[in-house]
């Protein structure tokens, strides 16, 4: 078990042993610059962190870099979400959301967005993702699989991050 910590102003990625709550590694090559989100994809047994420009795949078992995959301008939230084995990511400086495929690490899809989306979160009980949107105050639901904005959600003043909470089947 491991811990992936993008340190935006530090250009790396600590990862933590959780049951010694310790950083062992701390990855610097390859990592480009401001790293902000992190996810896990179990497809393919890597760590996606977005940086300035790029996402970066990690391979765990070795912690390298395996592959740099460019998106749209300043990444920050991303996701995976397993009915349709994607990576998500926000792009807050282009208004996009990007999707990735972590078979082939390409972009093969851009979704537009409200203004600077930033926190994204996948849904299991409705098959949906959550995109933050800093810049409209509001949070859109998408569905995967076609791309398309079903609805957009009015919230409190430059939402940054979301959470699914499987508990209470809550964002």
């Amino acid at each position: 078990d491991k811990i992936y910590v993008a340190n935006y102003g530090g250009s790396s990625v600590s990862v933590i042993i959780p049951s010694t709550n310790t950083v062992t590694t701390t990855i610097t090559t390859n990592i480009g610059a401001n790293p902000y989100g992190a996810a896990y994809c179990p497809l393919n047994d890597t760590i996606y962190v977005s940086n300035n420009g790029n996402v970066s795949a990690i391979n765990p078992a070795t912690n390298t870099v395996t592959a740099t995959i460019s998106v749209g301008i300043f990444p920050y939230g991303i996701a995976y979400c397993p009915s349709n084995s994607m990576m998500y990511v926000c792009n807050h400086g282009s208004n996009t959301v990007s999707v990735i495929n972590p078979i082939t690490n390409t972009v093969v899809a851009t979704l537009m967005s409200a203004p600077v989306p930033s926190g994204i979160a996948y849904c299991p009980t409705n098959d949906r993702l959550y995109v933050c949107n800093t810049g409209a105050n509001s949070v859109s639901v998408i569905i995967p699989n076609t791309g398309v904005n079903i609805a957009t959600i009015a919230v409190g003043i430059s939402p940054i991050d979301i959470a699914y909470c499987p508990t209470n089947d809550r964002m």
